[in-house]
């Protein structure tokens, strides 16, 4: 493992519309890991012209595809980004001179997220500010294993830096919606697993309650129309996320439907 150097990790599946983009913004690392799942469109051919090594994997979901990119990575230093993001200069910056200073004190750095979505920043709304943690040591950090919303389970002590990724996610509605149908799955995968049972306020309050929220109390309506489309879409997510549930457990009937009733009486 080469110490004070950086590798970027990234999993793809024909990406070839943004690709280029993220692999512009961190062409400066000192390694670009790219693990593919199968892409049939042009991909590979652009992460190879960014000196990019390629590894293919069989899709075995997103923690997995992200473990096995890092543990192909040969620096010190992890920086694990999604194909839609764009690394920014001051994060660039920042980024090398955590890696020369070497300081021992922290082992992962989260970051602050400019979420696009229809190709607008949302500010607003609870988007932002929106802080993940992505740069870490490889001895120090993993993605758990989860079906939907991994996150990297850090040994150590973690920071803040002030640079930026932007994330440009859902260009259309017709993204949105095709993302929305992907995840709300897996979610529901996830919760059938976990046994995690739906509830009427899981069903038909939260969904509301969501949208009241984040749109009017934490000021969502001063991103426009934009703004107003997203939390809209967002608080049907958890609407459907909660019916497949149901569909998976197999316990869409009237029994289901009294007890949820009376569920609700109990707590008055």
């Amino acid at each position: 493992m080469q110490k004070n150097k950086l590798s970027v990790v990234i999993i793809t599946k024909n990406e070839e519309k943004i690709i280029g983009r993220c692999l512009d913004s961190i062409k400066w690392a000192d390694e670009i890991i790219v693990v593919d799942s199968g892409s049939t469109d042009n991909t590979i051919a652009i992460c190879k012209r960014y000196n990019a090594k390629v590894f293919y994997k069989k899709w075995a979901g997103y923690s997995k595809q992200k473990n096995f990119a890092i543990s192909k990575a040969g620096s010190q230093w992890i920086l694990s980004l999604d194909a839609d993001e764009i690394v920014s200069d001051e994060l660039r910056d920042e980024i090398r001179k955590v890696i020369e200073e070497n300081n021992d004190e922290y082992d992962g750095y989260e970051i602050r997220f400019n979420n696009f979505y229809y190709d607008k920043f949302l500010r607003f709304g609870g988007l932002y500010p929106d802080y993940h943690l992505r740069l870490f040591r490889k001895n120090k950090g993993q993605f758990d294993e989860r079906e939907i919303h991994e996150r990297i389970t850090l040994k150590g002590k973690k920071s803040r830096l002030k640079g930026e990724i932007f994330h440009f996610t859902c260009a259309t509605i017709f993204d949105h919606i095709q993302d929305m149908n992907k995840y709300t799955e897996l979610e529901a995968i996830q919760n059938k697993k976990n046994s995690k049972m739906p509830t009427g306020y899981t069903i038909f309050i939260k969904p509301i309650y969501n949208f009241f929220k984040n749109y009017f109390f934490k000021f969502g309506f001063l991103d426009g129309f934009h703004g107003f489309t997203f939390h809209i879409n967002s608080s049907l997510y958890l609407f459907i996320k909660e019916i497949k549930t149901i569909e998976k457990m197999n316990i869409w009937n009237i029994n289901f439907l009294r007890s949820l009733f009376k569920r609700a009486k109990s707590r008055k």
